[in-house]
């Protein structure tokens, strides 16, 4: 989602932090500043199905754009919640 627009706040609890969070807020609006490439669509490489570019994992299973190893991971740990 773009951040254009969204109004937003930072909440800075001890003044010694202000330079910090200031330093995060400027690096932060230079990359929101930056266009953005447009990704191309991908397909899963385990399930074949089809993914438009702004999303970096499957909308059904959260596989990952790279696939590979990432169902047999997410299986392993499943397996592992009992």
């Amino acid at each position: 989602m773009p951040y254009a627009g969204i109004p937003s706040e930072v909440w800075i609890a001890e003044d010694p932090d202000e330079g910090d969070a200031m330093g995060l807020i400027r690096d932060f609006l230079k990359r929101d500043s930056a266009p953005l490439a447009p990704k191309s669509a991908w397909e899963c490489a385990h399930f074949r199905e089809g993914n438009p570019g702004q999303f970096d994992v499957t909308f059904h299973t959260d596989l990952k754009r790279s696939g590979g190893d990432a169902l047999e991971s997410a299986l392993a740990a499943a397996s592992h919640i009992g």
